[in-house]
């Protein structure tokens, strides 16, 4: 059980601390760093970035659900599928805290290609443990 419950954990830190990476980078690279919070919230991101972000955050959650579904060592799917139940919340709650900062088509879509990632990440454990 402590190992399913770390399996997880740690599949969506692997993903989390992926993307905020990723972006935290984006944003210092294009942007000058990051935007003060006065400034947060009058920011409207340019399209290429949604586009990047739809591009980049699936393959970060296929390492999570890869990540997810090494440290479970068994039953991979099924820890993938927790984790992807994790990732559809934390979605949804992105969604509603998303809103008016950028499009809503944006943040759902991220938020379905990341549980379809998560999948695919611990699908490719196993395929990778099978051979």
């Amino acid at each position: 059980m402590f190992r399913s419950v770390v399996a997880v954990v740690a599949g969506y830190l692997a993903t989390f601390i992926g993307v905020s990476t990723f972006f935290a980078l984006v944003l210092a690279a294009g942007f000058g760093g990051m935007p003060a919070p006065a400034e947060a919230a009058r920011f409207t991101p340019p399209a290429w970035l949604l586009w990047v972000e739809l591009g980049v955050s699936p393959l970060l959650a296929v390492a999570g659900g890869y990540v997810c579904a090494w440290i479970a060592r068994k039953q991979e799917l099924r820890h993938g599928l927790a984790l992807a139940g994790l990732m559809l919340v934390m979605g949804a709650i992105s969604v509603c805290t998303e809103t008016g900062l950028k499009p809503l088509w944006s943040s759902v879509a991220v938020a379905a290609l990341g549980v379809a990632g998560v999948l695919a990440g611990a699908r490719l454990r196993l395929a990778h443990v099978r051979a």
